[in-house]
């Protein structure tokens, strides 16, 4: 078997196997062909198609994988690392790859069917999908439009807070400690966030409304704020619909923008609010207590 040496990369040293295929000339002298394509003669050098006036291009009469022993030479010690495999086995040559077409760089909200370009809500759903205050609800539904629950609006303000492996302490007799946002309201709970809704109760599954949220949302801020703002009296046109309790909530939320009345002036205090609402809000909220966060 005639020898030669050929330059072989994406291999390691030690065994390895080559394509070759067996060739006859006329003269009857067997020849190999390599790997790249090129002609060996028998005594291993590359043959250059002129051996003893043979014209016409050689007869394949066998094609076999032939097992070969691997050699690399180790590279200059003063040589960058860049040739190294990833368990620094010896180095071996990179083959140069083409540099590929840059492709748009996909957003969390494009994940969900119910995201569309345009929506009023889509940069905010982006914004929190990707920062983990929020998952999908399946199927890959953001569902915007859907309510968002008591229990749903504490676990997002705690994710925000970075909340983890608190105790499932019962707090509320309606909240089961195995429910995933069993630590969260047990952590609201705790830092007096949420007071519950009476007898005991938190009613996790029930919608909340704008002003339930505002009110823990002003909780929330009194807590981490280093300095609250000057208040100033509501100017909604449905303000003495605001409850009592809800009231220093709404008043603070609105200085800060967090919250925002509609295109009426009205607050609507009892009304419920939705997913791609709260999206907003959140990204509101986590704007203003990290600034330096980019958009």
């Amino acid at each position: 078997m005639p020898s030669a040496t050929r330059a072989l990369t994406g291999v390691r040293a030690g065994q390895a196997t080559v394509l070759v295929q067996a060739v006859k000339l006329a003269q009857d002298d067997i020849i190999l062909l390599d790997t790249d394509g090129s002609f060996l003669t028998s005594d291993g050098s590359e043959w250059d198609g002129t051996d003893s006036g043979e014209t016409s291009a050689p007869t394949v009469v066998m094609t076999k994988e032939v097992p070969v022993t691997v050699t690399l030479s180790l590279p200059d010690s003063s040589a960058p690392e860049d040739g190294y495999e990833e368990d620094h086995a010896s180095p071996v040559t990179p083959t140069p790859t083409p540099t590929p077409t840059p492709t748009p760089t996909e957003e969390a909200a494009d994940t969900f069917t119910d995201v569309k370009d345009g929506d009023w809500f889509r940069d905010s759903v982006n914004y929190v999908v990707s920062k983990g205050y929020f998952n999908g609800t399946g199927n890959h539904q953001f569902s915007p439009f859907l309510d968002m629950t008591r229990s749903m609006f504490v676990t997002v303000l705690g994710r925000l807070e970075g909340i983890k492996d608190v105790p499932n302490d019962v707090v509320f007799s309606d909240v089961p400690a195995d429910m995933y946002y069993a630590p969260y309201v047990s952590w609201a709970a705790s830092t007096g966030l949420v007071e519950g809704t009476g007898n005991g109760r938190f009613q996790p599954d029930a919608s909340i409304t704008r002003e339930q949220a505002a009110k823990i949302l002003g909780n929330y801020l009194t807590e981490n704020l280093a300095a609250l703002p000057e208040l100033s009296p509501l100017s909604y046109a449905d303000r003495d619909d605001i409850a009592d309790w809800a009231l220093n909530g709404v008043v603070l939320t609105t200085a800060l923008g967090i919250f925002q009345g509609d295109d009426q002036g009205k607050f609507r205090p009892k009304a419920t609010i939705t997913r791609a609402e709260v999206a907003t809000i959140i990204q509101r909220l986590d704007l203003l207590l990290h600034p330096s966060q980019v958009r």
